[in-house]
């Protein structure tokens, strides 16, 4: 009874102590791992230059009629001339090609995200926003998709409800497309804003992310779509709502709509498979669109009438709700085309009601997709970071994984290390001290992770063995055992060992029941509270210890190891004096072979790591079945969330990492550097001026993109914003221009210099 009540006070220690304690060590962690990672902090530039001696053909590369091309400059050249009967000049003055050079930091980031395009691969994505991935996709939708067959029906009939907008199969393929390219823009700018740290562990949701980062970006998605939903073409878009007017987020809560109306689309065709919360949120919005009434005919006539009122007292702003900005209001004067539009405006102004009512459900909808979306970010930046040596070593692409394989995280990964003891600042493992060698250390501040192997060994007879051969036993003392002098040789493992029993069933059949054979290598992660807490808890730990008879201490291996104790049991344990409290988290354990009692005294240290299974060591297959098993499930990702904690860490480096360049400490308080008269200022720093948004423009032109195609069926619809672009035409016809010249190279040698050159073109990869 006195051992139970001390475990229950030992869960109690957990939740109260431990629990702060290991998710400290966690977000201490990955804070670490993220600020040294320097290549995410450098801006990387590379002053490179290049002389007049670098552009001559070498009198030997002119005399060897063997060399060939292309020739390099020198032999680590960053000229490489190409051959003049495919690119043009002649061997004395071929065309060249000018490797770039491979950059570190911000600079080689920029290379990575948005790429020179390459003349050898025209049908692969050329940037991280994928379009080409967009376009396959939806252009696969298009070939399965059929006409909405409401489409030859009376338009004047009530058939479009919330969550059923009538697409042609164009329309429809075209809102897939914008719907997948909203929310990869959407997720991108964060994405960008956090590259200092996603350039070390990848932001796949899959791996690595949890809910918490993608409410982050819906939050912040809603608050930016809204921002764009109140105005057509600088017009403010609002709805009555009795004597009041009020804008109304449109283009927020149309998009919402389409993304469930693609959501369920996709769920028919079998391509989804609804978690619980999805299947629920995806329900009340069906309930939503069961409970929409479409106006009735005295409500679309009182429309019409105050339709017709602001057509006669000039007020063409009003508009808007209407889908009209002035330039097409003369077509109003028709009755029908006044009714129709009234109509239209009554049923938006209440499909946007019924959308709002299921605001919050067709939210969890929306994250799925940048889910989706997020995972093709990944893996592009995984494929191009991982070709980059700057960013290649270290890269981490399963955060769970690398939480049981980095010394960063968890003591005991790598090198078979001794871990679990402090003697005088040297850690020895009271598990696996057989395999490793002791290292030095410090008692830790914050607590740390221990990664343990052992031998679990469950005897059919338990009086034969002594207590350091039962339950969780050392592997030092498993493999220095002789089973010879306990059991026949001949025997085998399962004959003495475990629960596995042949039987012949019913039918004179003979069938193997049980679950072990009684001797398993495992695998267990454990936690070392900090010196703080063990010194609060002292008196606690050291009445649990006194609870334990020395057989339970030698089974529990770790979970106390106290002052020193006497062991009346074969074997030196001296060293369970100088331990302290170590907590088993959770494990995995694998079987050993059946095999003879002689087999089993032969195992000699190593065969942990060399014996295999399926080709793969056993240490390997242990570390695959805890990160699957529901115990490590529970641990870390629910008690010690791991994801969470990276997810919490991205959303601060997103809030303030791009906020905190430009200092004046960095050089870059210039404003009014230059003055006509000490007045007017003629140069701004225009990096301070920036209100450090990204993919503005972007945004805005997607949302008309999106309005235009949920309106297409519409032939009065405007965009007043397509004014607006006129007026920038000519900025836009020179927006692709750029100034491509090394004004170093002589005026004859830059006609020659060739750009778009495939890389197999000059022996590169």
């Amino acid at each position: 009874m006195k051992t139970r009540i001390i475990g229950h006070n030992i869960m109690n220690l957990f939740r109260k102590e431990i629990y702060d304690d290991a998710n400290t060590t966690v977000l201490r962690g990955i804070l670490r791992l993220i600020a040294n990672h320097t290549e995410g902090f450098n801006y990387g530039n590379v002053n490179w230059e290049i002389d007049d001696q670098n552009f001559k053909v070498s009198e030997a590369e002119r005399i060897n009629e063997d060399e060939q091309w292309p020739k390099r400059s020198n032999p680590d050249g960053q000229v490489i001339f190409l051959d003049p009967e495919i690119y043009g000049g002649t061997e004395n003055n071929p065309a060249f090609y000018i490797l770039p050079p491979e950059r570190d930091g911000w600079m080689a980031l920029m290379d990575i995200v948005f790429p020179e395009p390459n003349a050898c691969t025209p049908d692969v994505d050329k940037n991280i926003l994928g379009i080409k991935n967009i376009i396959n996709r939806a252009s696969d939708s298009y070939e399965k998709l059929d006409d909405d067959p409401r489409l030859f029906l009376d338009p004047n009939c009530d058939n479009e409800t919330p969550f059923a907008k009538i697409h042609s199969r164009e329309s429809a393929a075209s809102i897939e497309a914008l719907v997948y390219v909203i929310c990869r823009v959407h997720f991108l700018q964060y994405v960008l804003r956090t590259l200092s740290a996603f350039s070390k562990i990848t932001p796949s949701f899959t791996n690595n992310l949890d809910d918490l980062f993608f409410e982050y970006v819906v939050q912040n998605m809603k608050l930016q779509m809204i921002g764009n939903s109140t105005s057509i073409g600088g017009r403010s878009f609002e709805m009555s709502d009795g004597d009041e007017y009020a804008p109304v987020p449109r283009y927020w809560l149309l998009f919402l709509e389409q993304c469930v109306q693609l959501y369920v689309r996709m769920r028919d065709n079998g391509k989804i498979e609804p978690t619980d919360d999805e299947a629920a949120a995806v329900e009340a919005c069906q309930e939503a669109q069961n409970s929409f009434i479409f106006p009735t005919s005295e409500e679309i006539a009182e429309e019409v009438d105050s339709l017709a009122s602001i057509l006669q007292t000039g007020s063409t702003q009003k508009l808007a709700p209407y889908g009209i900005v002035g330039k097409k209001s003369l077509y109003l004067l028709f009755k029908p085309l006044r009714t129709k539009k009234a109509r239209e405006k009554l049923i938006l102004q209440r499909k946007m009601d019924s959308v709002l009512s299921v605001e919050d459900s067709c939210m969890v909808i929306l994250k799925y997709f940048l889910k989706q979306e997020s995972d093709f970010i990944a893996d592009y930046l995984q494929t191009e970071l991982e070709s980059n040596s700057y960013f290649s070593d270290g890269l981490v692409t399963n955060l769970g994984e690398h939480f049981i394989n980095d010394s960063d995280f968890m003591v005991g990964i790598g090198v078979p290390v001794n871990v679990g003891e402090y003697i005088n600042g040297v850690i020895t493992n009271p598990l696996n001290n057989s395999d490793g060698i002791a290292v030095e250390s410090s008692y830790p501040e914050n607590g740390l992770f221990i990664f343990e192997k052992y031998v679990r060994i469950s005897p059919k007879d338990t009086s034969l063995l002594g207590d350091e051969l039962q339950g969780v036993v050392n592997l030092g003392e498993f493999y220095e055992t002789d089973f010879t002098e306990y059991y026949t040789s001949t025997d085998m493992i399962s004959d003495h060992f475990g629960d596995l029993l042949v039987e012949t069933n019913d039918d004179g059949d003979e069938e193997l029941s049980g679950e072990s054979n009684g001797i398993s290598y495992g695998i267990r992660i454990s936690y070392l509270p900090s010196e703080g807490l063990y010194n609060d808890n002292i008196s606690f730990l050291e009445s649990f210890r006194d609870s334990l008879s020395d057989g339970e201490k030698i089974k529990l291996r770790g979970l106390h190891l106290g002052e020193q104790v006497s062991i009346s049991v074969p074997g030196d344990y001296s060293d369970l004096s100088i331990s302290r409290y170590l907590f088993p988290l959770v494990s995995a354990e694998i079987d050993l072979p059946d095999m003879t009692i002689e087999e089993l005294g032969a195992i000699e240290a190593g065969d942990f790591d060399d014996r295999l299974i399926d080709e793969n060591n056993y240490l390997n297959c242990l570390k695959r079945k805890l990160l699957d098993s529901d115990e490590y499930k529970l641990m870390f990702e629910q008690l010690i969330p791991i994801r969470r904690h990276y997810g919490l860490i991205s959303v601060f480096v997103s809030q303030s990492f791009i906020n905190t360049i430009g200092s004046s400490e960095d050089g870059y308080n210039i404003y009014n550097s230059f003055k006509i008269g000490g007045g007017l200022s003629v140069f701004r720093n225009t990096f301070e001026d920036w209100d450090k948004e990204i993919l503005t423009k972007t945004k805005e032109r997607l949302k008309r993109l999106f309005l235009y195609q949920y309106n297409i069926s519409d032939e009065l619809y405007e965009d007043g914003d397509e004014e607006r672009d006129k007026n920038n035409a000519l900025k836009e016809l020179f927006k692709g221009v750029k100034i491509d010249f090394n004004l170093n190279l002589k005026w004859w040698k830059r006609r020659r210099r060739i750009v778009d050159v495939c890389p197999d073109d000059i022996g590169e990869t």
